[in-house]
């Protein structure tokens, strides 16, 4: 069985609306359960992949191998010269960007 809130933040008539879509998918042989696991999982991907994520990560790691004056002066540039132009950009678009020869902005 699967729960699908509490109530007052889910009202009595967003529940039967879930109810019938949920009822739907197992229509089409689609287990709800798993289609919001999917989702969820599919979402974290997607997070994970915003460009700031993905630096920031790296810097963790290089933050180890560095002196921390230079970590400092790395996060700063970051913070400073990429983020702005790039930091809610998905990789997707920063690779993509890169092998067409141009640049993501244009790419919108």
């Amino acid at each position: 069985m699967m729960g699908l809130g509490a109530f007052p933040a889910l009202s009595l008539a967003d529940a039967r609306g879930l109810r019938a879509d949920y009822l739907t998918l197992l229509a089409y042989g689609i287990d709800p359960q798993i289609q919001a696991e999917v989702a969820e999982e599919a979402q974290q991907i997607a997070l994970d992949s915003i460009f700031s994520t993905v630096a920031a990560n790296w810097f963790q790691l290089k933050s180890k191998s560095v002196t921390p004056d230079y970590a400092k002066d790395i996060w700063r540039s970051l913070e400073k010269d990429v983020f702005p132009a790039t930091g809610v950009w998905r990789l997707e678009r920063c690779v993509y960007a890169e092998w067409r020869g141009g640049d993501a902005e244009s790419d919108l």
